[in-house]
């Protein structure tokens, strides 16, 4: 009796999904589209409402110049919404690398005068 409930444990454990290679390259092309998303709609357009849809609540927040969490992230959001635009900006060069639930963002952009060069990682759970 014993070695069949051993048996059957190792089945449940080792009963884990295998997803196969273009399900995988479909979910990091979803990925990056998120994050294209969110800066085009939550930064640069101000759409807070999509900002916390994708956000996940357990967000961590890694820049000392804004809040934790999520809540400081859409703080920072609603700042940057309520700023006056620039009379001069650029098209942003933005390369999105994706590598299963990560996102490397890599991203240069003016701003009046100033260039801003940021590298930013995104680690997705359940779409978020």
């Amino acid at each position: 009796m014993g070695l069949l409930c051993l048996g059957a444990s190792l089945i449940l454990s080792c009963s884990k999904t295998i997803f196969t290679t273009k399900q995988i390259m479909q979910q990091e092309a979803i990925n990056k589209s998120i994050i294209r998303d969110f800066y085009r709609r939550s930064v640069s357009q101000g759409d807070l409402d999509f900002a916390k849809q994708i956000i996940a609540d357990n967000y961590i927040q890694h820049s000392p110049m804004v809040k934790p969490g999520k809540e400081g992230l859409l703080e920072a959001l609603t700042y940057m919404k309520q700023m006056p635009k620039p009379a001069t900006t650029s098209v942003p060069f933005l390369r999105l690398i994706a590598e299963g639930d990560y996102v490397v963002t890599n991203m240069s952009f003016g701003w009046g005068i100033n260039r801003k060069l940021s590298l930013i990682c995104s680690d997705f759970e359940m779409g978020k």
